[in-house]
């Protein structure tokens, strides 16, 4: 399981498993208590229905009698103890024993309104104990296939999620913004010498900056710094930026570009993050071959996990480059060998990305 991925198990479920917490404990309390209410009812009215079954064997003093009656108060399940006394205090008949924990219940025993004993009954102290134990297992198993059901998801959709939830809400907040017009700073010299335009091919990169507000904060730093690297800019409805590249060093530049944003970005403020997306493609093929290209750039700007995607076409161009490396991206929204992200660039390359970032920045 990847990073991502585990950050957003880590993100549903602790939220998921600190509510579960407090909603099973209030469940717990309040079972216990309604439990315990119950039972005193049950008790009472046990004992209340007791003390005029054994009216008779009392007045009679049939110790016996008693002792089956008793008996069969015991076998329900939720008494320990039952005993019966005269009215000048001697012990009849008991079943069971006694504890300290065990709520008692006395009943007086009357005959022709006048004492005939005393009925003492006792609730097993474990009756709620056992019932309360049942709910909280049956709520841990419950939580047990909830964790369980939402790991699977993550784990076999969590690339799904993460794409839902990095894309976009379309909006023209930037559309009418142009590049500002001042003068730009003194730059360090560029990662790669200009050459001859090469009329036949064009790269596109795409770069989704979040949160947006800081787009907009940072855009005449960006453009500023997006000069160094001989592109033509655009920012579109769905906040986006569009840099599009021509000549022979289009690709080297590109990815010097991609990385010249993400240490600007970083530096600005830590929270920004920068998701890379790069196409290629003939410009032969007309203007649909070119918003074929962009939307490729724009959904691999859209799967990347803070870091550059670039198209197969891409890679097999920065392969004669030995500056640039590029690897197989391997994830569920890509097929296989058409997506490769990039994984090294020369230190010397990155050492300049680097100054020129600190400059603007």
């Amino acid at each position: 399981m990847s990073g991502p991925k585990i950050k957003l198990l880590a993100v549903i479920l602790l939220p998921v498993l600190v509510a579960s917490v407090v909603l099973t404990s209030l469940v717990l309390v309040y079972s216990r208590q309604l439990l315990t209410e119950r039972t005193l009812e049950l008790g009472n009215a046990a004992a209340d229905q007791l003390a005029l079954t054994i009216t008779d064997a009392l007045v009679q003093q049939d110790a016996l009698r008693l002792n089956v009656m008793l008996s069969n108060l015991l076998a329900r399940g939720n008494f320990k103890f039952a005993s019966v006394y005269t009215p000048d205090g001697k012990l009849l008949a008991q079943v069971g024993k006694s504890e300290a924990s065990m709520a008692t219940m006395s009943r007086d025993v009357a005959f022709q309104d006048a004492a005939a004993g005393v009925l003492q009954v006792g609730l097993r102290a474990d009756v709620v104990d056992a019932r309360v134990d049942r709910i909280a297992l049956f709520a841990l198993l419950l939580h047990l296939v909830v964790f369980g059901l939402l790991g699977f998801a993550v784990l076999y959709y969590g690339d799904f999620l993460l794409f839902w939830i990095a894309a976009p809400p379309a909006r023209a907040a930037l559309r009418d913004i142009a590049a500002p017009d001042h003068a730009i700073p003194e730059p360090v010299e560029s990662a790669e010498p200009e050459q001859a335009p090469s009329p036949d091919r064009t790269t596109m990169l795409i770069a989704k900056i979040r949160p947006v507000r800081q787009l907009e904060a940072n855009l005449s730093r960006i453009y500023s710094a997006l000069r160094l690297y001989r592109c033509e800019t655009e920012v579109t409805d769905g906040d986006d930026l569009v840099l599009t590249f021509e000549g022979t060093n289009q690709t080297f530049d590109a990815v010097c570009c991609a990385l010249l944003l993400k240490s600007l970005m970083a530096l600005r403020h830590p929270s920004i993050t920068v998701r890379l997306g790069m196409n290629t493609v003939r410009v032969s093929g007309g203007d649909s071959a070119l918003e074929k290209s962009r939307k490729h750039a724009t959904y691999l700007a859209s799967i990347a996990e803070r870091g550059l995607l670039a198209s197969r076409q891409v890679a097999e161009l920065a392969a004669g480059n030995p500056r640039l490396t590029f690897r197989e991206f391997k994830s569920s929204l890509a097929p296989d060998g058409e997506v490769y992200y990039l994984d090294n660039v020369d230190h010397a390359s990155r050492e300049v990305i680097e100054r020129q970032a600190r400059q603007f920045a």
